[in-house]
This record gives C-alpha cells, structure tokens and sequence, in this order.
C-alpha cells in the first residue's frame, strides 16, 4: 500500500473497497464541464486564475499530475474534478484547491462511494497522511529521536505542537523536524 521513490517521496494507493475492482460510471463529461464552468469563474477573476494556474504548475513539476493527450478507452479512468477557492487574507495560502471525489458519474456512484472509510466515516486522505509520517518516522527516524517523538504524538491534522523548557531545545526539535520531514518530501 506505501512505497517510496528513490528521492524519498511516498506513494500511496488508495484503498478501494473489497478486491479493488470498481464500479463506478463515465465521469470525463462531467468533469469536463466543471472544468469549463471553472475556466469560466476564473476569467472572470483573473488573481485567482494565476493563483491557481502556479498551483497547477506546481502540481506537474512534483509528479502529482500529466497531462493525457490521448484518451485510451481501454483503461479504467475516473475523472476528479476539481475547483480553486479563493480566501483573501489568509494566513497561509490565498488559494486552496478542492478535489472533488463525490462527484457522482453516469451511474450514480463516486470514487469515495468505492473506497475505504478508514477512520470516523471520512474518506481515506487524512488516515492515509497520518500513515505516511509515521512510516517517514520508521524509516528514517534513528538519527531524529526528538522529531520522531512529535510526529508520533504530536501532530494533528496538519498542525504540529509541542513544547520545551528551552530556546535550544525548541530549536532542537525544529531542526530535526524539517531533517525527518524533507527525506520523505515535506517541508515545513
């Protein structure tokens, strides 16, 4: 289910349901035309557009995306529409971008439909997250023994907490934190 790439980056398969067969409707046209109602929203609001565009951009760089340039109807796709929103002001990032996977296809059914709820009847993203650190943590955390103690026990969501009696050993933690985190590919 976890593998990892010789820079260090995880990979996860997502955890279908039963023996991983699916199925699950067309959903191309209909993700073809969230996609042409989102183009539209974004001429519209051209700050977003390049905000959203660098996301896209980036998105390729890493490896989390390609582009298909022939359609081969012989594979099983499933189609993930997608959408910018746009928060002014934010602390961390004017732009998030939303994956929809309950997004029904031509036979009523999503992909979270076909999928695992892993943990509190959600989909299976924040489980699979969690489980991605705490294997960063076994795989390389020997050397970090402070970093590996926070992400064991001190993350939540996407938020890190802990405290120290000092400066140094504070700065200790962060230290080992962006180490552990930038062999699997994170960084703080």
């Amino acid at each position: 289910m976890i593998s990892r790439t010789s820079s260090g980056r995880y990979i996860v398969r997502l955890p279908f349901r039963g023996d991983g067969t699916v199925a699950i409707g067309k959903s191309r046209a209909k993700a073809l035309r969230l996609y042409h109602r989102t183009e539209d929203r974004l001429a519209a609001q051209p700050y977003v557009a390049v905000e959203y565009n660098k996301f896209l951009s980036e998105y390729k760089t890493l490896g989390h995306m390609e582009r298909v340039e022939v359609l081969d109807t012989s594979l099983r796709s499933v189609y993930l529409p997608h959408h910018p929103v746009f928060k002014e002001g934010s602390q961390t990032s004017n732009l998030r971008v939303v994956f929809n996977a309950s997004c029904n296809t031509s036979n009523g059914t999503n992909l979270n439909d076909h999928l695992l709820s892993v943990t509190y009847g959600t989909a299976p993203a924040p489980f699979l997250a969690m489980r991605v650190l705490r294997q960063l943590a076994d795989d390389d955390g020997k050397e970090f023994p402070e970093a590996v103690e926070v992400l064991r026990h001190s993350i939540y969501v996407d938020d890190v907490l802990f405290k120290a009696d000092e400066l140094s050993e504070a700065r200790l933690v962060r230290d080992q934190l962006n180490k552990l985190l930038s062999r699997g590919g994170f960084h703080l």
